[in-house]
């Protein structure tokens, strides 16, 4: 499967932002922005991004 490499790890730490979405058990979706300061998203490791929830 794909990995987070250097470049995509320095794109994701400069984000303030982003959409994050699930659908339920009936199909449904349900969708959520999230924010904070540009380095709010971490990466931390090459299949795992972590975040502060800003709420």
């Amino acid at each position: 499967g794909d990995r987070i490499g250097l470049e995509e790890a320095a794109f994701i730490a400069a984000r303030d932002g982003f959409y994050q979405a699930t659908v339920s058990e009936t199909g449904w979706p349900y969708v959520q922005f999230r924010g904070g300061p540009a380095g709010f998203l971490k990466v931390l490791d090459d299949q795992t991004i972590a975040y502060a929830d800003f709420r």
